[in-house]
């Protein structure tokens, strides 16, 4: 994983960047791979791997890739994890059908904040909606076209 390096704790939120000063960051390209060893089974060995899985199937914020897709396709499974800071929205997903299977990543970064530097939750919650109708917008498209 190149792209990705861990600076400080998930939790260090005084201020959202953290009192460290430093961040987090990863890539789709780092993300994807462990994605992807997930679902093929060879990023862990077992009963981690499944362990992992069950993670993401059990991620209790949904509001982003699966909003949409569970409410008119509650048979279909989105394993996914979100990150979220005041200027960000993240998720990525495993979204896995009868009739296909699909990683979706979106990382959304540098959302503007209100003109007195505050946190605009108006505009990041437009933000988590546009996330979930793209993620019903590409199950939609997999499933008209038969991949």
């Amino acid at each position: 994983y190149k792209y990705t390096e861990i600076n400080r704790k998930m939790h260090d939120t005084t201020p959202p960047e953290g009192p460290s000063g430093y961040q987090n960051y990863t890539s789709c390209e780092d993300v994807l791979a462990i994605l992807e060893g997930i679902y093929s089974k060879k990023r862990f060995d077992e009963p981690y791997n499944t362990f992992a899985l069950n993670l993401l199937k059990n991620q209790t914020r949904r509001g982003k890739i699966p909003a949409k897709i569970s409410e008119k396709y509650p048979d279909i499974t989105v394993a996914n994890k979100t990150g979220e800071l005041s200027q960000v929205e993240n998720d990525v997903a495993l979204i896995l059908c009868d009739d296909f299977d699909i990683s979706f990543i979106i990382f959304i970064d540098d959302i503007p904040l209100k003109e007195n530097g505050a946190t605009d939750y108006d505009l990041k919650n437009k933000v988590q909606v546009t996330i979930s109708e793209l993620g019903l917008k590409l199950v939609e498209f997999y499933k008209e076209n038969k991949f």
